[in-house]
């Protein structure tokens, strides 16, 4: 078994533009409040596939590389800085990504149409986002809005999205590639 999602990557660029907006966010965090994520480590989840046999990931593959999006490009912007469940109760700290054209959500709705044959469901609705921190302590609501008023000031285009393996380690996990379908 392989424990597998599907994601869209950045480069290493705005991996460090990410990496920037972390930190300004991070000094609102004491020490170990929190589990920072490496900037390696920074995509966007378009669906966690979790526990995946590797006799199904040739068709899985074969599947994703028939989506068609009808453009080559997806054009993403960064947005603010936001929370699951929310931000007076976070656990997740994420930067909100945009794509005013649609195309992740596309892509997304499309990617669990046909993997939903093979079992795997969305387990949640769609959210654009790229993971910052796990929360261990919650920040105090007087800063919440100043941690809201942080924004990210990039966009990118990004033209493939991945197949991806994710290993659990005792360090945390490591992600590494399966396989690159280009946008179509």
């Amino acid at each position: 078994m392989l424990r597998t999602f599907v994601a869209v990557n950045f480069d290493i660029g705005i991996k460090e533009k990410i990496s920037v907006i972390r930190n300004e966010v991070k000094i609102f965090f004491p020490d170990k409040s929190a589990k920072w994520e490496d900037s390696s480590k920074y995509h966007i989840t378009l669906q966690f596939l979790g526990d995946t046999p590797q006799n199904l990931i040739a068709d899985i593959s074969s599947e994703l590389g028939n989506i068609e999006l009808g453009s080559s490009q997806i054009h993403l912007v960064a947005g603010g800085i936001d929370a699951f469940p929310n931000m007076y109760r976070p656990r997740i700290l994420f930067l909100s990504i945009n794509d005013n054209g649609g195309l992740l959500q596309q892509i997304a709705g499309e990617v669990n149409r046909r993997l939903s044959v093979f079992g795997f469901l969305q387990d949640k609705k769609f959210h654009s986002h790229v993971t910052l921190a796990r929360i261990k302590i919650p920040v105090k609501i007087s800063e919440v809005e100043r941690i809201k008023n942080i924004r990210g000031n990039f966009s990118c285009d990004v033209k493939s999205f991945e197949l991806m393996a994710s290993t659990l380690k005792p360090t945390g996990s490591e992600y590494k590639l399966i396989k690159s379908f280009p946008l179509k």
